[in-house]
Formats: structure tokens, C-alpha cells, sequence
């Protein structure tokens, strides 16, 4: 079986970051082919089994996080932030606006 994580942060640390890493790692041992698509530059410092890792490009390098620290190479801004911004997209696809 084909297995997307799509994961938006890094692979370190703890938390969902953690949860993400045992998954690929365990999928990939069971022989599903896993991709993770994170933030995480240096993947090859953790073990994830055979899983791939894809890095997307984000605009800005901006990197919308909960807990602001050093993120090598991104510039992370509070996750409410982004919110407050996106306000009034997330209201139309709420209200089915965005869906067609």
C-alpha cells in the first residue's frame, strides 16, 4: 500500500513530530511504500525505515508553527497568526463556498 504522511513541522522533538516518525517508520516495516511530506531538512538523522521524505518549498520559508524556536533555515511565525489571515478563506470553504 501507497502511504502519504502529510505532516507540516519538523521530524525532531516530541509530540505529533514523534507520532509521525513511529508511523513511517512502523508502515515501512510492514513493506508499505510511506512518504512523508514535513519540514524536516536533515531526515537522515532519524529513524524512519525505508520511508521517503519530500520537503516542500514554503513560500517565504515561513513556517507556521505553536511554539516558537530555531527552525534551521525557516522563519517560523505563530500558527495564529496565519489564522487571523486566513480568517476569512477558512469561513468561505466552511461554508461551502470554495468546494466546487
Amino acid at each position: 500500500m501507497r502511504i502519504v504522511l502529510w505532516h507540516g513541522y519538523l521530524l525532531g522533538g516530541t509530540g505529533s513530530n514523534v507520532y509521525t516518525r513511529a508511523l513511517a517508520l512502523e508502515w515501512s516495516r510492514l513493506g508499505h511504500e510511506v512518504t512523508v511530506v514535513c519540514q524536516e531538512r536533515n531526515a537522515e538523522r532519524y529513524d524512519i525505515g525505508a520511508a521517503r521524505v519530500v520537503v516542500p518549498e514554503l513560500p517565504g520559508r515561513l513556517l507556521p508553527v505553536f511554539v516558537l524556536d530555531d527552525y534551521d533555515g525557516l522563519e517560523p511565525k505563530l500558527l495564529q497568526c496565519f489564522l487571523l489571515l486566513s480568517g476569512s478563506l477558512l469561513g468561505a470553504v466552511l461554508k461551502g463556498r470554495m468546494l466546487e
